[in-house]
């Protein structure tokens, strides 16, 4: 995925108590009618995972843009998740031969963690267009500068079996290791975990895990006993498995290449789908 960019630059002071540098430049680079420049309202994506309804994975989405109602559920208090499905229940029009309006609500909690973000990406783009104007700090040299992102360049790899979304694999280690497709309910549980700040990496893998050799993890019940059973596998066990995930899960790779302008350092991120990627704003 690629970044885009113009030409015209100012510059300003702010300050950074985290920083040893009180003051940096920003150096912002004025958008040209990138905010509003799509009007069908309308866009169709191919979902990594798809829904499976009958025996058949359905795919194709098509999504609405957003209304009032819909900012005002993004704008509001409670689990992201939560809110997150809300939208998506309301702008999804149709996924495959699925149109009934109540049971497209309750696919939108059954999605894939990658099926949410790829739908996401297109009710945006349908309510705002594909140009997504956003400020990135250089991690070498502090400095921060606007880009703008071609949200089109978002690449969706499908997954290599639709309908496999339990699985069991061998380690490195010859550990037998069962894991499911990340889903909505699993997302919203890690969501309200992370508030912690420990064991990030884990509670990764503990999202997904059912059980490791013999151990069935229960994070619900017996989530230290789950957290010791991942933390006991090796690093080269824990990488493979994460692998799995990236390749079986299909993807929506959300990393974005960017080069300083100020000292030519290039570095990758992920894309900031925070507040600014559905309210912008005119920089």
């Amino acid at each position: 995925m690629t970044e885009m960019n113009e030409t015209e630059t100012n510059e300003y002071v702010i300050e950074d108590a985290n920083e040893e540098k009180i003051a940096e430049p920003i150096k912002t680079e004025r958008t040209k009618g990138h905010v509003l420049d799509v009007s069908s309202g309308f866009l169709a994506v191919e979902l990594p995972a798809g829904y499976i309804y009958e025996g058949k994975a359905h795919v194709d989405a098509l999504v609405r843009e957003m209304r009032g109602h819909e900012e005002d559920i993004l704008a509001s208090k409670g689990p992201i998740v939560t809110r997150l499905n809300a939208v998506i229940g309301n702008c999804l029009v149709k996924l495959g031969d699925i149109s009934e309006s109540a049971t497209l609500k309750k696919v939108a909690s059954a999605l894939t963690g990658q099926d949410r973000m790829a739908v996401m990406i297109a009710i945006r783009r349908a309510s705002l267009g594909d140009f997504y104007d956003c400020n990135v700090k250089c991690p070498e040299c502090k400095i921060v500068e606007h880009r703008t992102i071609d949200l089109k360049d978002v690449e969706i790899s499908a997954m290599p079996d639709r309908l496999l979304r339990d699985r069991c694999d061998e380690l490195p280690s010859g550990t037998e290791v069962k894991w499911h497709v990340i889903n909505s309910a699993d997302e919203d549980w890690l969501s309200t975990v992370r508030k912690k700040k420990q064991d990030q990496l884990t509670l990764g893998l503990l999202a997904r895990v059912d059980a490791v050799g013999d151990i069935k993890l229960e994070r619900e019940k017996k989530y230290r006993k789950a957290l010791v059973a991942l933390k006991d596998l090796s690093t080269r066990d824990r990488v493979f498995l994460r692998s799995l995930f990236d390749k079986e899960e299909g993807k929506v790779d959300t990393d974005v290449e960017f080069e300083c302008e100020e000292c030519g350092h290039i570095w990758t991120a992920p894309m900031d789908m925070q507040e600014g990627f559905f309210f912008p704003s005119a920089l």
